[in-house]
């Protein structure tokens, strides 16, 4: 009975966070909010058709990363509570963790789907080739593979301790926590690496110069939508060393320095304008002709 009740449990709250973030107003209503950040940040001028485009996709990301809410935090909780189905008091950092991710992922991949995809003749940027520091600083980038390596690492110093097979003085308490939030921060920095490269290999394609700008600017949100959800899941993989008994003293400290660090690069970036390189472009060369 509890097996059963659990899941339904799980799938019942995920829905009610999908239709939180899909119908409250205010996520409605600030659903422009990134393309409209990342215009400015970038410098460029979006003229109607251009806003048009970007208000649409706007549309169609929130749509997509309400259902990835709410999917991943079904798929979070059920993970924490199968185990040990009268235990929910344990279940909140991976929920949290499964949030976080699901949104992310269900906005990225909407990227790839354009509302309105060109049809006919298109116009394709792949001849002119984009790498990931023209759209992310490179800090940020350095931050994102800094996380994947951590976290992989504490998963294979946790396993040899668990297993006996490297004499490391630490206790079994330390050594679990060690692979548990190894394994939450090296997931989902590798998912956002892989995402990325993901979205970039996808040519950019257009039949007009209106429909090349709002493309870049959606590639460069869904690449962001990512880097956010690494820089999010930093601090919740730190949670889950804080409150656990008989732990070695620098294991929250590592985690806690690599969550600092992280949102400190974050909230550090300055404004560079090429953070859209072929919007940017098109946008400045119309300005000036």
């Amino acid at each position: 009975m509890k097996l059963i009740f659990a899941p339904v449990f799980a799938l019942v709250i995920g829905f009610a966070f999908f239709a939180a973030v899909r119908w409250i107003p205010y996520f409605v209503r600030t659903r422009m909010a990134p393309f409209d950040a990342m215009l400015t940040l970038a410098d460029v001028k979006a003229d109607e058709n251009v806003r048009a485009r970007l208000e649409a996709q706007a549309a169609r990301r929130h749509v997509w990363g309400a259902v990835g809410t709410g999917a991943g935090y079904s798929a979070g909780l059920m993970a924490s509570i199968l185990p040990d189905p009268t235990v929910f008091d344990d279940a909140g950092a991976l929920a949290l963790a499964g949030l976080f991710v699901g949104s992310a992922v269900g906005q990225s991949l909407s990227a790839l789907f354009p509302v309105n995809p060109p049809h006919g003749p298109v116009r394709v940027t792949a001849m002119q080739p984009h790498g990931m520091a023209e759209y992310l600083h490179r800090r940020e980038i350095a931050v994102e593979i800094g996380l994947a390596v951590l976290g992989w690492a504490s998963v294979v110093a946790g396993t040899l301790a668990l297993t006996n097979r490297v004499d490391i003085p630490v206790s079994h308490e330390t050594g679990l926590a060690l692979v548990l939030a190894g394994a939450l921060l090296g997931v989902v920095a590798t998912t956002t690496l892989v995402g990325q490269r993901w979205l970039l290999t996808a040519p950019l394609r257009a039949q007009d110069e209106d429909q090349l700008v709002a493309a870049d600017i959606v590639l460069a949100v869904g690449l962001r939508d990512l880097f956010v959800m690494t820089i999010s899941a930093t601090p919740l993989a730190a949670s889950t060393t804080w409150f656990l008994p008989d732990r070695a003293w620098w294991l929250p400290a590592t985690f806690t320095a690599a969550a600092l660090v992280s949102v400190g690069a974050a909230l550090g970036v300055r404004k560079r304008p090429n953070l859209a390189p072929v919007a940017h472009r098109l946008t400045a060369r119309s300005r000036t002709a």
